[in-house]
């Protein structure tokens, strides 16, 4: 379902009833203030979008240890999106937030996969070798992208 709005023209009363105090009826100014909340709520998650920050340039390659940068540092949370070897036909992803790495931990047919993304700055990220139940093998656990979001939830 499409997130909505209440598109209703802002009410006016019509009838007062300066008698009845106002815990006992519903006015304009209630009637106003809940339209106001709800779009403005819609409108909220609707803006949360997110914005590539980083592509690798040679996404079909092995991926040996690297630092890689971000284009920027306007966000809160960071989905780094995966592919499971160098053919690309599976991914994976992660999330984690501002500040913090990500160790991108898989199993396949019992055999342990493992990369540890360290953050260095907000947009430096220290990317190591991938271990294959501990053995270096970096043809899988590639990182493909990093989308940042700025969702407000993380300040």
């Amino acid at each position: 379902m499409a997130v909505q709005t209440i598109t209703y023209d802002d009410k006016q009363y019509l009838n007062q009833n300066a008698d009845i105090p106002a815990t006992n009826k519903v006015q304009d100014t209630d009637m106003n203030e809940i339209k106001s909340v709800v779009n403005n709520n819609a409108l909220e998650v609707t803006n949360i979008t997110g914005q590539i920050l980083w592509t690798n340039p040679s996404p079909t390659s092995n991926f040996a240890s690297q630092n890689i940068t971000l284009s920027s540092s306007d966000y809160d949370m960071l989905l780094w999106i995966i592919s499971t070897g160098t053919s690309n036909s599976q991914y994976i992803s992660f999330y984690t937030i501002k500040g913090k790495g990500v160790y991108a931990s898989w199993v396949y047919n019992s055999t342990f996969l493992a990369r540890e993304i360290n953050y260095s700055t907000d947009t430096q990220y220290a990317v190591g070798d991938n271990k294959t139940n501990g053995t270096t093998n970096n043809a899988s656990t590639i990182p493909q992208y990093v989308i940042g979001y700025k969702t407000g939830l993380f300040n």
